[in-house]
């Protein structure tokens, strides 16, 4: 029976020749393929790439791992391995580890050995690591990785592939978020496969995709199953037989559903297997009971294997996705000669493969990812957790001079071993390294891992004090507030056994925490006790932060005096400590003081010379404050292109990390600034975009702001009744978490709501309650233009007013 590996698909081909086409012009673009497992997929790529053969193309690709657990950035690291085989553009960073760039990998070309301590055992360690952004790193090195892609496609074009999309660790996707900023620029085409029935909703592949799919310079093929026509045809060639029983293909297509890894794997079972007394065997076919997936397909042919072989694929999938035959043979108690035999066949079969990295002659990968879990799932919890623990002892020895690049396998093997003590130590080393390259959800993982292991060990004090701030940062970074409360609340408890500048810390960023989520009086009540300890302790670092977040809190409430007390005290303390970076976010918080007094010219003033700072510190999520702000001054004077321009740097900067919260703020800033422009079906979408996520990440300030907005594009539109129904969302949210200035200013564009439906009585209520707040907060220039709206109440006055919303 010949082994055919393409049928059809011509529409598809032609598709990606033609972004090719584009891409290699200078158009760059990201093609998100998706289709169920064994849908062609990888076929379908094998195709293409023969038909590049002989074109001035270089094509790259790296998988990601399943599980996602195990490498940060690994589709990359074996892209930029086979860029840099190919073609040598200017290295992204001197220092390389197996041909992959260091600063890709995060590894400090100092070494590993003696360097897996916890963080913050001292006062001066803990102090840099508090002054460390993690944006600004994070940034650079995607900001050279860019760079490196693009110097290279200017000699030659790329097509980049990355394979099982469906597992992207979350630092490659926001990695690959951060190219797609740029690729329209440049001569590379990126195509990313996935399987669709694996993308797990707020997995990192969902968020990818839902964060692509409507960006520029970004497509989406969705690969169908084959036809009944096309079934056959591959039938027919599979066999070498002509015309086969109509009932036979009719049964073969609606059992597989057109997927062509299915009809294969069906067909080799029926017919080399014996399953079938006849070439078309219906009842065979019948009975053999094929399921939906293709993993108890494989199952089967699993099955089959000698003895030796199963032995031998049971626990290579436990070593990992890569397989070392060293590692391999010192656990698999085999006679050598046995182990190279089973090897072989397992070759032959086409199950494993040889490595074709340069460095890897040595390393066997499995060809078929599925494979792997169905073997994995097949064994025993025991035998699994007994293995990983002998694997990583063995891990452990072989890799001791080498440990950077082996500290992800190293962790996981230990805590999958429940070998808690060395679970402990190479988890916290891999979260370190995780952390030190912003892979966020691989540093988690790592110190949740490391977390567990103490408690198992009984382990407390400073060690678990660390790795419970250091959750909570985490989780505070990638606005998941809900989830970094217990970790400082945690962090508090433990402290209070004689660790006060623990708790100080944690009391600080637990405040910070409640200020994002507008929970004011619990937020001032922490930045308090922690001002108070920090004062106690003379931290002056931790002195500034605390007196910079009571200053925003007093600024939401509309206090601008105390605000600006509490911003002076946290420059004059971030002076003495001689951080600059501080100086920098105090001037955009003074710049929004001065924005709510109306003095315009003096804010602007302050977000520039914050920006002038920010950018030596690459502080990409203060940067897109900044930004976000000055946008909100063009849209006061009704410069709407300006204001729209100010809105997407703040979106494009704020994701270059990740922050949900700013992309939110961004997008319902530009959902006005259209709005007002007149282009309203655009402001809608943006408008949607923002609710949406800053329902999902609970930022109540924003979510008010954005309803307030969707109610006066509605408004607009002339849709009352939507727009009353968002207005009065806005109004409830605002009044509930006492922030007067936007609050007042929602008031004031409901009223104008209320004098376009000639509810004259109703506006000029809510244009007086507005009007009380603005003299409250001494916002003159809002108090004159609503007693002109009273005054104008009769002629229904459509005067488009701006508002602040500074972040």
């Amino acid at each position: 029976m010949t082994d055919v590996v393409f049928v059809d698909r011509e529409n598809e081909i032609e598709t990606i020749l033609m972004h090719l086409e584009s891409a290699k012009k200078g158009e760059g673009r990201i093609l998100l393929l998706g289709g169920e497992a064994g849908i062609g997929k990888t076929s379908l790529m094998e195709e293409v790439k023969r038909m590049l053969a002989e074109d001035e193309v270089i094509v790259a690709e790296g998988r990601c791992v399943l599980g996602g657990g195990a490498v940060p950035y690994a589709p990359f690291t074996e892209i930029i391995d086979v860029i840099g085989e190919k073609h040598t553009p200017m290295p992204i960073r001197e220092e390389k580890i197996g041909g992959a760039p260091l600063g890709l990998l995060g590894v400090s070309s100092a070494g590993a050995e003696g360097g897996i301590a916890l963080l913050g055992m001292g006062e001066d360690e803990e102090r840099k690591a508090r002054m460390e952004d993690l944006s600004r790193e994070r940034g650079q090195v995607f900001g050279e990785i860019v760079s490196y892609i693009r110097n290279a496609s200017q000699t030659t074009p790329l097509m980049l592939i990355i394979e099982d999309m469906q597992w992207i660790d979350e630092s490659s996707a926001q990695l690959l978020i951060h190219i797609s900023h740029e690729i329209g620029e440049m001569r590379c085409l990126i195509i990313g496969a996935y399987r669709v029935e694996e993308v797990e909703e707020n997995s990192p592949a969902y968020k990818l995709i839902e964060s692509l799919s409507s960006a520029r310079s970004v497509y989406l093929m969705e690969l169908k199953g084959l036809s009944k026509e096309d079934v056959k045809k591959l039938i027919e060639e599979m066999t070498g037989i002509e015309a086969p029983p109509e009932n036979f293909v009719e049964i073969m297509y609606r059992r597989s559903g057109g997927n062509p890894t299915f009809v294969k794997e069906a067909l080799r079972a029926l017919l080399e297997d014996g399953l079938a007394r006849t070439p078309w065997d219906v009842e065979a076919l019948e009975r053999l009971a094929m399921p939906k997936t293709v993993r108890e397909v494989i199952g089967r042919k699993i099955k089959k294997l000698p003895n030796a072989c199963i032995k031998v694929l049971k626990y290579a999938s436990i070593v990992g996705e890569d397989v070392d035959y060293e590692v391999l043979r010192r656990i698999v108690n085999m006679d050598e000669d046995d182990l190279l035999d089973a090897l072989d066949t397992l070759l032959e079969e086409g199950i494993l493969a040889e490595s074709e990295a340069e460095d890897d002659e040595d390393v066997y990968v499995f060809t078929n990812f599925q494979t792997r879990a169905v073997i994995y799932n097949g064994i025993s919890r025991s035998r699994r957790r007994i293995t990983h623990r002998k694997i990583g002892e063995v891990m452990e020895n072989l890799y001791s001079s080498d440990m950077e690049k082996w500290v992800y396998h190293i962790a996981r093997h230990f805590y999958m071993g429940r070998d808690y003590e060395k679970a402990l130590k190479y988890s916290i080393a891999a979260a370190r390294r995780a952390k030190s390259v912003y892979a966020i959800e691989d540093a988690i993982q790592y110190y949740k891992w490391a977390l567990r292991s103490m408690e198992k060990l009984g382990r407390k004090g400073e060690d678990m004090l660390t790795v419970l701030l250091e959750l909570g940062n985490m989780y505070s970074m990638t606005a998941r507030w809900e989830e970094a409360i217990p970790y400082y609340t945690r962090v508090i408890e433990g402290a209070m056994e004689g660790y006060p500048r623990y708790e100080a810390i944690a009391r600080i960023r637990l405040g910070d925490t409640y200020r994002q989520m507008s929970m004011w009086e619990k937020a001032e009540e922490n930045l308090d006790k922690g001002l108070e300890i920090s004062e106690r302790i003379n931290d002056k670092s931790l002195m500034a932060e605390a007196e910079r977040m009571l200053g925003y809190i007093h600024w939401r409430k509309g206090e601008y005096k105390d605000a600006v007390e509490h911003y002076m005290r946290s420059i004059g303390y971030a002076k003495e400590a001689k951080d600059e970076h501080v100086i920098g976010v105090n001037y955009i918080d003074l710049g929004n003081v001065y924005s709510d007094l109306g003095d315009d010219e003096k804010a602007i003033r302050y977000y520039n010379m914050s920006l002038e700072i920010l950018e030596k510190f690459k502080d990409y999520a203060q940067i897109a404050r900044a930004y976000n702000n000055l946008g909100d001054k063009a849209m006061k004077r009704g410069d709407w292109e300006r204001a729209v321009e100010y809105f997407k740097k703040c979106e494009e900067t704020a994701k270059k990390i990740g922050s949900m919260d700013m992309i939110a703020w961004a997008e319902f800033n530009t959902a006005e600034a259209l709005a007002r422009w007149g282009r309203l079906d655009d402001a809608l979408k943006h408008c949607r975009r923002s609710i949406d996520i800053l329902s999902r990440i609970g930022d109540t300030l924003g979510l008010g702001a954005a309803h307030r907005n969707m109610g006066l594009i509605y408004r607009y539109m002339k849709k009352w009744e939507s727009a009353e129904d968002n207005f009065e969302k806005a109004v409830k949210i605002l009044r509930d978490i006492g922030s007067p200035y936007i609050y007042a200013d929602t008031l004031y564009e409901y009223s104008l709501l209320y004098l376009d439906t000639e509810r004259h009585d109703k506006a000029f209520e809510l244009a007086r309650e507005a009007k009380k707040i603005f003299e409250s907060l001494g916002a003159t220039d809002y108090v004159r233009k609503i007693e002109d709206i009273i005054k104008d109440a009769k002629g229904c006055s459509n005067k488009q007013q701006s508002r602040v919303t500074g972040a």
